[in-house]
This record gives structure tokens, sequence and C-alpha cells, in this order.
């Protein structure tokens, strides 16, 4: 298989993590989605990332799409349970994270790409409030163990990485001494194997 998209978009790096959790192997083709548009459009017309291509050749888009799959193709370790209070845990919390990072990204293009005259300062807010609501959800869950049935889940890879990149690119809305469980979470997540695996790209 081969994933396409830089490590340092969250949703490309979650499902690099997922699959090194798994002990999936993957080549990879790293384009950046804004500067190298037109050759992710060769993979995706819609132009995003990530893009799994599968052996025969299939293109799966979009992170939870393409997660779905893995849980396919999984052996003895799981990142999800099949069914029950676990599954649906889980998948909420990683549904929380996404979120979280969805209108951390649409603050963060309010602020820097669109011409200060035409930001919109009750859209912005709106947007970091809704950034930071989704972290106060997470930080009351976070504690010193795994966020959902005792082992990592994509609830915990989800939010692990969720954490790191705000806290690269948005570390007004995650700081750590605000959301400190998030914080320690993050970290125990980013010691395990899959985690430095998978560091996101510095340049």
């Amino acid at each position: 298989m081969i994933l396409v998209g830089r490590f340092m978009s969250p949703y490309v790096r979650r499902v690099a993590v997922s699959m090194a959790t798994l002990g999936l192997p993957f080549e990879r083709i790293v384009l950046n989605a804004i500067t190298e548009a037109p050759k992710v459009r060769e993979y995706n017309p819609i132009g995003r990332v990530p893009i799994l291509i599968l052996d025969d050749g299939e293109r799966l888009i979009e992170s939870a799409a393409i997660l779905d799959y893995l849980q396919e193709l999984e052996g003895e370790r799981r990142i999800l349970a099949a069914s029950g209070p676990d599954r649906r845990q889980a998948l909420q919390l990683a549904a929380i994270m996404t979120n979280t990072l969805e209108k951390a990204i649409y603050a963060f293009y309010e602020t820097f790409k669109r011409p200060a005259a035409l930001v919109h300062p009750p859209v912005l807010e709106g947007l970091q409030n809704q950034a930071r609501a989704g972290l106060r959800m997470l930080e009351q869950r976070a504690g010193e163990g795994w966020l959902v049935g005792g082992h990592c889940t994509i609830a915990d890879i989800t939010g692990g990485v969720g954490w790191r990149f705000l806290s690269l690119f948005a570390p007004h809305l995650a700081d750590a001494a605000s959301y400190p469980r998030l914080a320690a979470h993050s970290v125990r997540c980013e010691a395990l194997p899959a985690f430095a695996a998978c560091q996101p790209e510095t340049a």
C-alpha cells in the first residue's frame, strides 16, 4: 500500500500511525496538498490528502474511510472495538478531535490567509471557541491511562496526533497549562514506536 501526503497533516499522520500500530507496511508519496496541489489532484481530483493506494490500484480518500478499511486488515491488534460502548466512545472521541482540528485550521486560514480587512472577528471567535470546546471535552476524558478500553485506540491516536499538530500551529489554542491532562496524554502517545516512526516534517 502507498500513503500519499505529509505527516505534518494530522489526517495523514493519524492514518500512518494507525498503520504502524497495526503492523501494516506501507510506502509513501510525500506531497504537500497546498504547495503541490496539481500533483495531489493526480491521485485525488478533490485535491485532499490522505490518499491510500491499495495494492490492486484502488484509491481510498478521507482518513475516516481509510481507517474503516484498515480495520478489515488488522489481525490480533485492534485500535477499534468491533462493537459496543468502547467502539462508540472511541469513535466519538476521535470525532471530537477531528472537529477541533477542522475549526482550528479554519481559524488559521481566517487569520493568516484572508486579507486583514476581510477578516470577520465574530467568525474567527466562533471558530476558536468551537476548537476550545472540543479541547475541554477531551481534557475531561484524559487521565493517566488510555482513553478507552485500557489500550491505545483510534481515539488515542487521533487525540495524540491532533494535539501535536495544534501545539505546533495553534499554540494559543492548545497550551499545556490550560489542558495539562491532554498534553500529558500526547506525550504518552508520542513515546510509542508507531508515533516515533511517523514524525511530522520540519520543512
